[in-house]
Formats: C-alpha cells, sequence, structure tokens
C-alpha cells in the first residue's frame, strides 16, 4: 500500500448531546457522499457555488461547527430528496428514464436533439410550469439536474405537448402534493432554526430530523498521503478504483463520489485528439477488465482512466489485471459475511 491511511471508527457516542450510533458530522457526510454520487454537476455553476464548498469542507478534515453542519443538512436533504423525486414521477408515468441518473448531464454532454426538442415544442417552459419540483430559496439553491431529467425522459419515450406530455405530466401531479409535504416541513424546521437562538440543541434537534444518526457510517476515511485535510471514503462500491490507484502509486485527484461526467469532459473530451485516443485506448483495456455493465462499472473505469493517462498501455492492463483478482477476492468474502449492498450487474445507490 502505498497510500498512508487511519481509519477512524464511528463514535458511538458523539461530541454532541444524545446517543447516537454516529456523530453528527459523519451523518452530514454520509448525505454529501450520497448527493455528490448523483453527479449534481460543475462546483463553478451558480447554484453549486456555496453548497459544494461547504460540502467540500465538511467531507475534509477541516473544523465544522454543529450550526454549520445543521445547516448544510438542509440543503443536502433537499437535493437528494428532489433527486429521488425525479425516479417517483417516471414511475407514475410508467416511462423508462433516458439514462441512469448518475450519467445524466444536460448541461455539458446532453443530447443535443431533445435539448432543440424540448424549446422548440415549448416543453420546458410547460415542465417548468408545472411545478413539479418544490424551490424555495429558504431550504437551498434551485436544484435543475432532477426537473431536466425527467423532461428529457418524457421526450426520449415519444411524448410530445400535444401527443401525451400534458397527460403524463398530470399523472406527475396527482402525486406532487403528498411529496411537497417534506419539502413544506424541511422549511418550516429551517425557519424555526433561524428564529430560534441556534443553541447546540436546537442544531442537533435538527440534524436528527434531516439526517439518519443510528445507522452506522458505512465509509472507511482515510486521509491522503500530504494532504492533512484530504480524505477518501472507501465502502464496497469504490473500493476496487481506490485499490488501482494505490498499485499505480497514484492519488486521487477526485474523491470518487465528486467525479462525474463534467470532470471526464474537463481532462479528457476537450484535451485534444491525442489526449482523447489515450483516454479511448486506457478505457477500451478497462472495460475489457472491468464489463461496464452498471453506471457504477462504468464510472469506475473512467476514474481510474483520467488519473493513467500518462501510462504505457501494456503497464497499464497490467495493473488493473494484478488488482482484479485481488478486489474479485475481497468482494466475494464481502458477500459471505453481507456486509455490503452493491454487488457485480446491479446500478449502485449510495
Amino acid at each position: 500500500m502505498t497510500q498512508a491511511s487511519t481509519y477512524n471508527k464511528p463514535s458511538a457516542n458523539p461530541a454532541t448531546s444524545g446517543n447516537f450510533k454516529i456523530s453528527a458530522r459523519d451523518a452530514v457526510r454520509r448525505e454529501a457522499l450520497r448527493y455528490f454520487s448523483s453527479n449534481p454537476g460543475p462546483d463553478c455553476v451558480g447554484p453549486n457555488i456555496s453548497l459544494h464548498s461547504r460540502a467540500r469542507r465538511c467531507l475534509s478534515g477541516e473544523e465544522v461547527s454543529l450550526e454549520e453542519l445543521a445547516n448544510l443538512s438542509s440543503a443536502l436533504l433537499y437535493r437528494n430528496t428532489v433527486t429521488e423525486l425525479a425516479q417517483k414521477y417516471l414511475d407514475v408515468m410508467a416511462i423508462a428514464p433516458v439514462c441512469d441518473f448518475h450519467e445524466f448531464d444536460h448541461q455539458f454532454l446532453g443530447d443535443k436533439k431533445l435539448k432543440a426538442l424540448a424549446s422548440q415544442t415549448d416543453a420546458y417552459r410547460m415542465m417548468r410550469e408545472a411545478d413539479l419540483f418544490f424551490q424555495d430559496t429558504a431550504i437551498g439553491q434551485p436544484h435543475n439536474e432532477p426537473q431536466m431529467f425527467v423532461l428529457h425522459s418524457l421526450l426520449a419515450a415519444g411524448f410530445l405537448p400535444g401527443q401525451g406530455f400534458e397527460e403524463k405530466l398530470e399523472m406527475a401531479k396527482s402525486i406532487s402534493g403528498r411529496e411537497s409535504t417534506l419539502f413544506l416541513s424541511l422549511k418550516e424546521r429551517i425557519l424555526k432554526l433561524r428564529d430560534s437562538d441556534e443553541t447546540e440543541g436546537d442544531c442537533l434537534n435538527l440534524l436528527r430530523q434531516n439526517c439518519n444518526m443510528d445507522q452506522e457510517f458505512e465509509f472507511e476515511k482515510r486521509v491522503v498521503r500530504g494532504k492533512v485535510d484530504a480524505q477518501t471514503y472507501r465502502n464496497g462500491c469504490n473500493e476496487y478504483a481506490y485499490d488501482v490507484l494505490e498499485a499505480m502509486e497514484l492519488e486521487p485527484m477526485w474523491l470518487f463520489e465528486r467525479f462525474g461526467t463534467y470532470e471526464w469532459a474537463l481532462l479528457v473530451t476537450t484535451g485534444g485528439r491525442s489526449r482523447q485516443a489515450q483516454a479511448d485506448k486506457l478505457l477500451s483495456v478497462a472495460q475489457e477488465i472491468l464489463p461496464p455493465d452498471s453506471a457504477l462499472h462504468r464510472k469506475i473505469n473512467k476514474y481510474i482512466v483520467v488519473h493513467a493517462m500518462e501510462l504505457d498501455v501494456e503497464a497499464f492492463k497490467d495493473k488493473l489485471v494484478l488488482i482484479k483478482a485481488h478486489a474479485e477476492e475481497k468482494l466475494a468474502t464481502a458477500r459471505k459475511l453481507e456486509i455490503i449492498d452493491c454487488i457485480k450487474g446491479q446500478d449502485y445507490k449510495l
């Protein structure tokens, strides 16, 4: 192992009042990892700037106050919930998703034909006016990815305005009122905290309602070598990717969860023909070793490739083969012990 590491066990008695299995910070960290895993877009996009900065800080080793954690937990709960809501709407409309949500990126890599269709048919305006996704600045900045995901899925399925689009929106509206009660409750809790003296008890109470503090923290925290405030969070889903980087003596440039379509485009597709060609070669090798039969496997392959762009293709292949055997051994053991939920052939949900 080339990466110096430490393992921080979840605290049975968190450094806040109350009796929980994990600390308030680890509870919020879990929600932050879940959020970043949804491919929410780059840090530099307006609505993301503040939230991503605070979430990254929470995931680091820097000090964060209980008040900051409480406010962050509300913003993360809002975004994670609207992401789940997108799938609920597709389910009630009986529409197949245009792709896996973890791979959806309408802003940078989206389907141009669907974008044009949304504008030309006025579908985007109709979707926005349907008000399916609760938005209120008291809770957090708007998150448009779930709304665009539903819209593109509708259009890809052939439902256009005047051709079944309106009927599908009505189906979604049939459950939107019920689903919005959670957001209204969240808003009430946030405003109540703001109107209070924001004592430790007030903040902890909000955290208890926003996060599950009675569930073990299923990630192993490791400090990145040479970076005191940088940590990775390992579990059964991402361990293979981190093992490969360690075998190649490479440090992770991002948390696995924070790596998405934007980072791939930034480092590969905008890097010129030679860089794109090298990425294609390495990705082809990675796909032979770890077939891309799920969103998780496709993400792992790309995550490894962007770190290994300077390596020789044959050396890259040898490393992957070596690590794969070791990884499969650990995965088999984990299955027997029933300690992980993510198994080969299934899409991941953190």
